[in-house]
């Protein structure tokens, strides 16, 4: 059976996903996929426990995903000064096209 039906399911996959350096799983059971996007540049990508694209967000390549919570998160940023700060991100849903 599986053998019948794996052509067809290959034919629906990509063929390529983008690198992902990371990832996260939230106590409220969203996924978070840190994915490159230049290098300068990373975005957090996230879905929910059904699946469904949740949220996404770019941010430079020098922060760090601290805490999540609901539709904030807290990363752990440097500016181009190297001074490091906390800096929060309000997030809202993911807007499909």
């Amino acid at each position: 059976m599986r053998s019948a039906l794996e052509p067809e399911i290959r034919k629906l996959l990509p063929k390529n996903y983008p690198p992902h350096p990371g990832s996260y799983v939230g106590d409220d059971g969203i996924v978070w996929l840190k994915v490159v996007k230049t290098p300068d540049q990373f975005q957090w990508w996230s879905i929910n426990a059904s699946g469904a694209p949740w949220a996404a967000f770019t941010m430079p390549t020098g922060g760090t995903l601290v805490w999540k919570s609901g539709d904030m998160i807290l990363v752990n940023e440097t500016d181009r000064d190297d001074v490091p700060g906390l800096i929060r991100y309000l997030l809202g849903p993911a807007v499909r096209r």
